[in-house]
C-alpha cells in the first residue's frame, strides 16, 4: 500500500491515521503532542514530534508520499495561534514541496471563512470579504496560499469543515448532561455540524477521486438546524427541560464572529461534494449522529 503523511494529529488526524493504517498504508504523522502520537504506535506508523510550522519535519517524512493531509488546529494563544498553525503550517508545507512533495494534498479548512449572520444559504464561492473576523481572515489567507501556488494549487483539495462532533467531543451535549439551565447565545441561529466519521469518509473519497484535485468543498451534514431545535431534541432524550438562552452571556466568549461582532448564523450547503464526488454523510443530521452516542 501507499505512503501517507498527516500534519497535525489531533481529533481528526488521529482518526484518519487509524483508518489509513487499517487500510494497510504506511503513515507518517507530524504533531507537537508526543502523547497523542504514542497512542497510535504500530509497525507501519511513524511518529514525528515537531511543530508543523517549523522545518523540523521536512526531512523526517517521505518525499514520494501519495497523499498528504494537513489538518492542523489553532495552536492556542488567540489570533497568534491561528497565524502559527494555519498560515505558518501552510508556508512550511509549501517550502517542503519545493523539494518534491506528495502526489495529492488535502487541507482541512473551516466554515469560519463565511462571515454571514443573517441565516442565508452559503456555497463555496461566498468566502472571504471585509466582514470576516480576524481569525476567519487568517484561515481564508491560508487557503489562498495553497491555491495560488502553481505546484500545489492544482493538486490540493480544501475541505471547509463545519462544527465537528463525535465520540468524546460533544460540547453541547455535555452542557445539558451537567444540568445547565442557561446556554449562552441565541437559540434561533443555525448550527452546521459534521460527524468525525463523516470527515474520515470524505477524506477517503477525496484521496481516491481525480475530480477532487484543485477544488474546495464544504463538509457538513445535510441539515443545518436551529440551535434551539437541537437543544430541545437532546433535552427530550435526556429527560429534562430545555434550558433557556441568554444572548448577553455569549459576548466575548468566542472569536468566530464577523467584523461587526455578530455571531455566525448561516446554512452551509454541501451540494458540491455530493454532486461532484458522490460523497454522502452516514449521519445526514444531528439526530443520527447524536443518536449513536450514549445520551
Amino acid at each position: 500500500m501507499g505512503r501517507r503523511i498527516i500534519l497535525g494529529c489531533g481529533y481528526v488526524g488521529s482518526e484518519v491515521a487509524r483508518d489509513w493504517l487499517e487500510q494497510g498504508h504506511e503513515v507518517w504523522a507530524v504533531s507537537r503532542n508526543q502523547a497523542t502520537l504514542e497512542k497510535l504506535l504500530g509497525p507501519r506508523f511513524h511518529p514525528v514530534v515537531a511543530r508543523v510550522e517549523s522545518a523540523d519535519w521536512h526531512h523526517e517524512v517521505p518525499g514520494d508520499a501519495e497523499v498528504l493531509l494537513n489538518c492542523v488546529a489553532a495552536a492556542g494563544g488567540g489570533l497568534e495561534g491561528y497565524q502559527r498553525s494555519y498560515l505558518g503550517g501552510n508556508r512550511s508545507l509549501l517550502n517542503w514541496t519545493s523539494g518534491g512533495g506528495a502526489g495529492r494534498m488535502i487541507y482541512t479548512s473551516s466554515t469560519g471563512v463565511y462571515p454571514f449572520a443573517d441565516g442565508r444559504e452559503v456555497t463555496e464561492d461566498m468566502a472571504g470579504g471585509g466582514e470576516l473576523s480576524p481569525t476567519g481572515q487568517v484561515v481564508h489567507a491560508s487557503e489562498q496560499l495553497l491555491r495560488r501556488d502553481p505546484f500545489v494549487g492544482p493538486r490540493a483539495t480544501i475541505l471547509r469543515l463545519a462544527g465537528i462532533y463525535g465520540p468524546h467531543r460533544h460540547y453541547l451535549l455535555d452542557l445539558l448532561r451537567d444540568g445547565a439551565e442557561v446556554l449562552p447565545g441565541r437559540g434561533d441561529v443555525y448550527l452546521n455540524m459534521i460527524h468525525l466519521e463523516d470527515i474520515v469518509g470524505a477524506i477517503h473519497t477525496v484521496s481516491d477521486h481525480p475530480a477532487a484535485a484543485g477544488e474546495i468543498f464544504n463538509l457538513c451534514d445535510n441539515e443545518p438546524s436551529p440551535k434551539e431545535e437541537m437543544v430541545r431534541w437532546l433535552s427530550e432524550r435526556l429527560g429534562r427541560e430545555p434550558p433557556r438562552f441568554d444572548p448577553e452571556s455569549a459576548r466575548g466568549r468566542r472569536m468566530r464572529v464577523n467584523a461587526r461582532g455578530e455571531s455566525p448564523n448561516r446554512r452551509i450547503l454541501n451540494h458540491k461534494i455530493r454532486e461532484t464526488l458522490g460523497w454522502e454523510p452516514r449521519y445526514p443530521s444531528f439526530r443520527e449522529g447524536y443518536g449513536e452516542l450514549r445520551l
